[in-house]
């Protein structure tokens, strides 16, 4: 029996397999920019997608402080979602619950679909060695605007499933009293674009129920934490604390517990009328 025609033919069907496999990940992985806000002493990036996939641009590469250090990103994986109720798409179909999501793994190729990211800023200067740019993160300006109010700024657009626009904007300083953070706006707008294009798939998009909704693994800095190990890359040993006492929850009954609620009755306030007793039933 010959099997030569059999080994080509199977070799050539593998070959495309492979072929449309690829393109396939290209498709779902590529279809997002990533630019870098790179001024100041913390610097981050930000895509298309308005969330940073698990491992874009580079492991933990976003959030970096102090940006001078080496791999100083802690951000591990991002996520946006957007979900909304009895909503009906373009072709018609209805669905009690429709949500259109991005990250903090998901491709989410077919839900968000970029329109626009941009970059002005106040001055734009170049830094050469040996007559040679030199960069540690390019970012392209596309526009300079010297009457500015942050240092620079940028735009990010995209639509997505439920028909929603959202504009991203974010804005850094370099001044060093204000160089170590990023000030984020999302603005959305119902217009009943759904995909890329310039056309209106749902004109009267009346939406209810509609939750944004962001995700943020943060990690510890990303260069020690991998001679720390344990998981640390990927968040372990990150305590995340939105009210800044140490008491960890969205909810704080008395910000600064420690101090304005010593005796735990939730009276809080600095002056408390019976320390160490409950002030509900003691006067």
């Amino acid at each position: 029996m010959k099997m030569e025609p059999y080994r080509k033919t199977l070799f050539s069907l593998l070959t495309i397999s492979v072929i449309m496999f690829s393109v396939g990940l290209n498709e779902l992985n590529a279809q997002y920019s990533i630019k870098w806000m790179n001024v100041g002493n913390f610097h981050s990036c930000y895509s298309t997608g308005m969330a940073l996939r698990e491992g874009e641009p580079y492991r933990n590469a976003a959030g970096q402080w102090p940006s001078i250090d080496y791999h100083s990103g802690s951000i591990c994986n991002q996520g946006f979602w957007m979900g909304a109720t009895n909503f009906t798409d373009q072709d018609g179909r209805f669905f009690e619950y429709k949500v259109s999501h991005l990250g903090p793994r998901a491709g989410g190729a077919i839900q968000n679909f970029p329109v626009t990211h941009t970059i002005k800023s106040k001055f734009n200067p170049e830094i050469t060695v040996d007559g040679k740019k030199s960069f540690e993160k390019y970012a392209f300006i596309d526009e300079v605007d010297a009457t500015m109010k942050a240092d620079r700024e940028m735009t990010v657009v995209n639509n997505n499933v439920l028909g929603v626009t959202t504009t991203q904007t974010i804005s850094a300083f370099s001044q060093e009293g204000h160089d170590n953070y990023h000030i984020i706006e999302f603005v959305f707008t119902n217009t009943g674009n759904v995909d890329a294009d310039e056309d209106i798939e749902l004109p009267n998009n009346d939406l209810t129920g509609v939750i944004p909704f962001f995700i943020h693994r943060y990690a510890m800095h990303e260069a020690s934490s991998w001679v720390r190990g344990g998981g640390s890359t990927w968040g372990k040993f990150t305590m995340n604390d939105a009210v800044g006492d140490g008491i960890c929850g969205d909810i704080d009954d008395c910000p600064l517990d420690a101090d304005n609620d010593a005796d735990g009755d939730s009276i809080c306030g600095d002056v408390d009328e019976c320390p160490g007793f409950d002030d509900n039933v003691d006067s």
